[in-house]
């Protein structure tokens, strides 16, 4: 990826013999500019998708418009991608041993009191068990095409799904598996050292840049995004952090930017759920379901419960 021009969305690699047939991958311009940031040479590794090596790749026209642009909406300028500014800083940060995703709202854990326990629970263990469980059902072609995490924050959700990404890309080099994209306004009251840089961090910590696109922008407003462009969006205790205005605005645009049966999975504290579900139902949604997420996500004395939800065919 990083030996093709900038702009080059598809790459042919030449049949290794007579007998095999010839693989395509498909490789956005943001995934070259990002290799040639990380890489010094043409190899398989697991920062990156794969990519050709110079004497086999052999440039082909991309499709006009460039695939990438179609996913987001055409009356709006496309956002920067995080990641990719990031990557090309030349103070741009170390990469760690290990991830680290921070404390879940340090006001709550003061205002836990008693039922602390609980809360560090849930930050620390429950919530990382509770989404393996929840992504661990969903179909693997759910993953070969683009994905939201609305509220991303330091990127628990975003890179487990990049991860199950990462796997098909790394089983199929034919396959085209598009980035998890996700998004936050990246503030610290919300979780302990919230930051663009932080997520950057784990995602390189865990090898998961290649697969990963990160916007600054706000879910309580309209999505940059096309309608139908995403097969998976979810939401882990991001949205009751705004206005209940605010929130029916996020439902009504992740309705909107879900593919046609693709999948909603939210978590968030009880009591909130009333108003998404009832956005959901005036979208046409029925197939909406809410339950209570279990002892592992009580943050306190206050539970959490989890909506999942496909989209209708129109």
């Amino acid at each position: 990826m990083g030996c093709l021009p900038t702009g080059v969305g598809w790459a042919a690699l030449n049949k290794p013999s007579p007998s095999e047939p010839t693989k395509q991958i498909y490789l956005t311009a943001r995934d070259q500019q990002l290799c040639q940031q990380l890489c010094c040479d043409c190899t398989y590794n697991d920062k990156t998708w794969f990519q050709p090596t110079r004497e086999s790749a052999v440039a082909k026209t991309p499709p006009s418009p460039a695939m990438g642009d179609l996913l987001y909406r055409a009356d709006l300028e496309v956002p920067e991608d995080l990641v990719q500014v990031i990557a090309s800083s030349p103070d741009k940060p170390q990469t760690p041993d290990h991830p680290s995703f921070g404390l879940d709202s340090p006001t709550g854990l003061l205002l836990s009191s008693f039922a602390a326990p609980f809360y560090l629970y849930a930050t620390f263990r429950g919530k990382f068990e509770l989404w393996d469980e929840w992504l661990s059902k969903v179909p693997h072609s759910t993953y070969v095409q683009p994905t939201l995490d609305l509220g991303c924050g330091r990127g628990l959700v975003l890179l487990k799904v990049a991860e199950c990404k990462r796997k098909i890309a790394v089983n199929d080099v034919s396959a085209r598996v598009a980035p998890a994209y996700g998004i936050d306004i990246f503030s610290t009251s919300d979780q302990t050292g919230n930051s663009a840089a932080a997520t950057y961090r784990n995602a390189a910590a865990m090898g998961l840049l290649g697969h990963t696109v990160l916007h600054q922008a706000s879910f309580a407003e309209q999505l940059p995004f096309a309608d139908g462009t995403f097969s998976l969006i979810t939401a882990s205790l991001s949205l009751h952090n705004t206005s209940q205005e605010g929130r029916r605005v996020a439902i009504r645009e992740m309705a909107r930017v879900c593919a046609v049966g693709g999948r909603l999975i939210v978590v968030d504290l009880w009591g909130s759920f009333n108003a998404y579900t009832s956005a959901l139902r005036d979208a046409n949604w029925t197939d909406v379901s809410v339950r209570w997420a279990g002892l592992k996500m009580m943050y306190g004395i206050l539970p959490c419960q989890v909506l999942e939800a496909t989209k209708p065919e129109p």
